[in-house]
């Protein structure tokens, strides 16, 4: 299907990887790897993100933003020699703590700030958001949406 569709980058969610998982089973041909396993932050089982970034494309991961701990990875996509956007895949579990949250949330507000183009996937567990109403049925909700445009 990436080859069909002519797809360059994927982002995936709860790819449940672990230290004893190596980067070769995530692999998908003419693309290069980035991944972070949710065991990087604590020790609970699931979660995990990965981004996909087609090999011929110039990518490199965007360190600062990578070593928060929430589940995300940020990626640099290079579209030519200057210009690149940036490129991010996260996971918020429906039972994340506050903190996690607030690190999360720190990424965007820190991406933001880069002034580049921002492509962000994810699974933000956020059920009860209505984005047409800009209305969330819980705080947490609504502080997503908040911070959303906010931001972008």
């Amino acid at each position: 299907m990436l080859d069909e569709h002519d797809i360059d980058v994927v982002g995936l969610t709860e790819t449940r990887g672990r230290d004893d998982i190596m980067d070769t089973e995530f692999d998908f041909a003419s693309f290069k790897l980035f991944r972070k396993d949710r065991s990087m932050m604590n020790y609970k089982k699931g979660g995990g993100v990965t981004l996909y970034v087609r090999d011929s494309l110039l990518s490199m991961p965007c360190d600062d933003l990578n070593s928060k701990h929430c589940e995300s990875i940020w990626t640099k996509v290079y579209v030519n020699e200057i210009d690149y956007f940036i490129a991010r895949v996260c996971y918020k579990s429906p039972d994340a703590d506050e903190k996690e949250i607030d690190e999360l949330f720190n990424c965007f507000k820190e991406a933001t700030d880069l002034n580049q183009s921002i492509i962000i996937m994810g699974d933000f567990n956020y059920r009860t958001t209505d984005w047409k109403q800009l209305k969330a049925d819980d705080v947490r909700g609504q502080k997503f949406i908040k911070l959303t445009m906010d931001c972008f």
